[in-house]
């Protein structure tokens, strides 16, 4: 697998928030390249630039929030797996952003390394 990183743009403005989530890919079944940018301007830029095999997500941006920002990624890469991430109650629910497109969303506070890979080899279909 080493051969072949599983590819992670991860769209975070809080800095703490994005090394957590490095932290917890530490020691991961999987080899991993992440690649992080705080604006959705940004990000789409980087999906038209390079492949990635995830998106993982904050809804609320410096540029962008809520519903718009999962609709605007997945209209820059229709089928590409997103995960959302969230620490604070967001304005759509669980079952709202999973038929708008999510394959995930999941709470920042609870989130443990077991979880987050799980997650992620779900909705990739890496083993």
């Amino acid at each position: 697998m080493a051969d072949n990183p599983l590819r992670i743009l991860l769209l975070e403005d809080n800095v703490g928030d994005a090394l957590l989530l490095n932290e917890l890919l530490e020691g991961s079944p999987f080899s991993w390249v992440v690649k992080t940018t705080d604006r959705l301007a940004r990000a789409i830029a980087i999906l038209q630039e390079e492949p990635f095999d995830l998106v993982m997500m904050d809804l609320s941006l410096p540029d962008s929030t809520g519903g718009e920002t999962l609709r605007r990624i997945l209209e820059a890469e229709p089928g590409l797996p997103v995960i959302v991430l969230s620490g604070a109650t967001s304005e759509l629910s669980r079952e709202e952003l999973l038929q708008a497109g999510a394959r995930e969303f999941m709470r920042k506070g609870q989130l443990d390394p077991e979880m987050l890979w799980a997650t992620i080899q779900t909705v990739t279909g890496r083993e």
